[in-house]
């Protein structure tokens, strides 16, 4: 029992941050309405990449073509966009490189102390997901709805870091800033 509701506790927890990323960066709009030009499924280069594909690999036997080209470019797509967002001037403008150090140290706590790490870490790809169907992310608006989660791991893992260390990460992030 306690299983399936730690299951649903961060299913419901990665749905609301992924819900909120989108209505934060714009896919969902005010009206509840849903603007489908901002999605990756509507970029007609991917929708016809599998189709011009399987057509144009004539070293490849018919059936595995459909194997080897398909819809999983979907796929690549949302991780080469969250990869490509969550690089360092995104997380310098978002939460401070800085603070990425408490926000690791926490996360190592909680997973030693065996606590809920799961849930926050299903929060985190519920919003990289939602950064990851959109063409064109803003990094600040995509990053609030992750923002709480950010700020209690960086609440557990600040009482363990090395203040020295912290100091001098905080005053390259605030040079980057500027």
């Amino acid at each position: 029992m306690d299983l399936i509701k730690n299951i649903t506790l961060s299913f419901l927890l990665a749905l609301a941050v992924f819900v909120g990323g989108l209505f934060t960066i714009g896919v969902i709009r005010p009206d509840l309405s849903i603007y489908h030009q901002k999605l990756i499924f509507d970029d007609p280069t991917l929708r016809d990449f599998p189709d011009k594909h399987q057509s144009d690999a004539r070293y490849l036997p018919y059936t595995l073509r459909k194997v080897f080209f398909n819809n999983s470019i979907y796929i690549f797509r949302i991780l080469k966009n969250v990869s490509v967002f969550w690089n360092l001037n995104n997380i310098n403008n978002s939460i401070l490189i800085a603070n990425l150090y408490p926000v690791v140290i926490g996360f190592g706590v909680l997973v030693k102390m065996k606590k809920e790490w799961w849930l926050w870490l299903s929060g985190l790809v519920g919003g990289s997901l939602a950064i990851g169907i959109n063409k064109m992310v803003d990094a600040r608006s995509a990053t609030y709805f992750m923002l709480p989660i950010f700020a209690y791991l960086m609440f557990i893992g600040i009482k363990h870091v090395n203040l020295k260390i912290y100091g001098l990460l905080l005053f390259g992030s605030l040079l980057l800033v500027i």
